[in-house]
């Protein structure tokens, strides 16, 4: 039977390799896109309390966002599409 400091020696080789899991699951970029649009929403909340930005402004920006965010999906949904079925000749297809 191991001893109490065989198994926690154990122990902690078993958490620092959770750890190290856990920190390269870790998606930073999402995180610092979400970091982003929070801070801009904070700054149009501020906007619209301090009378700076008017509300139908706000509207109208995030709508050009989902229009931009739309084609940009469908752009790379067509490009991955077309990259399956037109494979780049030279490369054994």
């Amino acid at each position: 039977m191991p001893s109490k400091e065989e198994m926690m020696a154990r122990v902690d080789v078993m958490m620092k390799d959770k750890e190290e899991q856990f920190k390269n699951s870790i998606d930073h970029e999402a995180i610092a896109d979400f970091n982003k649009r929070a801070h801009e929403v904070e700054m149009q909340v501020k906007g619209i309390i301090d009378g700076t930005i008017d509300i139908d402004e706000i509207d109208k920006i995030e709508h050009e966002k989902e229009v931009m965010a739309k084609g940009k999906a469908d752009v790379n949904k067509r490009e991955k599409r077309d990259s399956q079925t037109n494979p780049t000749p030279g490369k054994g297809h």
